[in-house]
């Protein structure tokens, strides 16, 4: 047998290194289409809640361009008429006035009959609790998030009587970042009094590792029938 035929093939040491330069590219393929894959997630939930933020706002918008009269804490009580002995819905004594806002609404059908909301925040790992019914606790909220909650009346009431409790509470917007529900009262520089507010909406949740921020949504709303 020559020389040449005996040195045909690959010897061992070669194997072992065609071994490891494939192995070497097989996980830069892998890292490369886990990066993309991790970027298109992300992409994706920021996009949702971006969409998600901008349509609550558009709503609460909406709601407190209608209002004729802004109110305060104090002037109404919130209670959860829908799972009894449950606190998780109910706002924080400790919130402050940029953290809450209260309107009254005439209804459409009738001017002498009005309806009561209130919009505030509650941190979102409170929805979690296993106290509430499956169909209103929020699963896997994300840590250091607050939740939107929307509450009122369960049903018109005539616009001079007392205000009634605000009894139906419902989750609005699920997750928001820990300054992503600001309002700020809009004061009639020549009367003085209150005729709208400035509302700035943050949504943030954590897409794996990764922390998802959507931009600050702000406006401004005038109650027009103030």
């Amino acid at each position: 047998m020559s020389r040449s035929q005996a040195t045909n093939g690959f010897t061992l040491l070669e194997l072992l290194v065609a071994m490891a330069l494939l192995s070497i590219l097989f996980v830069s393929i892998y890292q490369l289409f886990s990066s993309s894959l991790d970027t298109s997630m992300r992409s994706s939930a920021r996009a949702d809640l971006d969409t998600e933020t901008q349509k609550v706002q558009q709503l609460m918008l909406s709601r407190i361009k209608e209002a004729d009269r802004f109110l305060s804490t104090t002037d109404v009580t919130i209670q959860d008429a829908q799972t009894s002995g449950a606190t998780a819905y109910l706002p924080s004594p400790s919130l402050t006035g940029t953290q809450i806002v209260i309107i009254r609404v005439p209804t459409k059908n009738s001017a002498s009959l009005c309806d009561l909301f209130a919009y505030y925040v509650v941190p979102s790992e409170n929805l979690s609790a296993s106290a509430l019914p499956v169909q209103r606790r929020l699963n896997n909220p994300t840590t250091g998030a607050y939740s939107l909650i929307e509450a009122r009346t369960a049903s018109s009431y005539t616009c001079t009587s007392s205000y009634p409790a605000l009894t139906q509470l419902r989750l609005l917007h699920p997750s928001l970042a820990s300054d992503g529900f600001v309002v700020t009262p809009y004061i009639d520089s020549v009367k003085g009094t209150q005729k709208g507010i400035s509302l700035s909406l943050r949504g943030y949740k954590k897409a794996g590792t990764s922390s998802i921020y959507t931009n600050t949504y702000q406006a401004r709303v005038v109650a027009r029938n103030l």
